[in-house]
């Protein structure tokens, strides 16, 4: 079972790869910082994304459950991602990207 950390780098990688479509940075949670933010904030062709990570058997607070509902009810893409749904969730963003491409013609 990868770590989260391994996971993690597996999603970057994927992200990186579709170019200028998609801006990300990773949040580092610290003392002074928002508790509940998801680990990766970014922009998918557009559209606001917060990618939760968690290796499989990792549960999500409360807190981070309740930011990515509200990422969704704002109408962003927001995700509590396991390693399991991660080719789901390539076909989701390549998805995304695919129809703002199809919109910008």
């Amino acid at each position: 079972m990868p770590s989260e950390k391994e996971f993690e780098k597996k999603v970057k990688k994927f992200l990186d790869s579709l170019g200028h479509e998609v801006w990300y940075f990773k949040h580092w949670a610290g003392a002074y910082s928002k508790s509940g933010i998801p680990d990766i904030i970014g922009c998918i062709s557009g559209h606001f994304m917060g990618i939760e990570l968690k290796k499989e058997g990792g549960t999500p607070s409360p807190l981070q459950i309740r930011n990515v509902e509200l990422i969704k009810a704002a109408k962003g893409y927001g995700y509590i991602l396991y390693p399991k749904d991660f080719e789901a969730f390539k076909e989701d963003v390549k998805a995304i990207v695919k129809e703002s491409k199809e919109n910008d013609k």
